[in-house]
């Protein structure tokens, strides 16, 4: 993978268009390249509409993610 920066990942577990196993490699294969910042949730209930019918979750896990993330670039 090369340098590896951050990454955040949102799955649903119930997801029946991308299937959730593809979201659990990629943290592994990031966290194995030694991303240095690697965020990863899992929401189950939502299928592939994860941030509409889960966003009070969503939301400030990805303002947080960016806060902090972008913190580090300065």
């Amino acid at each position: 993978l090369g340098l590896v920066g951050s990454e955040m990942c949102i799955r649903d577990s119930a997801d029946t268009t991308v299937p959730v196993a593809q979201g659990d490699a990629l943290a592994q294969a990031l966290n194995k390249a030694s991303a240095k910042d690697v965020t990863y949730m899992k929401i189950a209930g939502a299928d592939h509409g994860v941030f509409l019918k889960h966003g009070e979750k969503t939301r400030p896990a990805m303002k947080e993610f960016f806060d902090r993330v972008l913190r580090l670039a300065e």
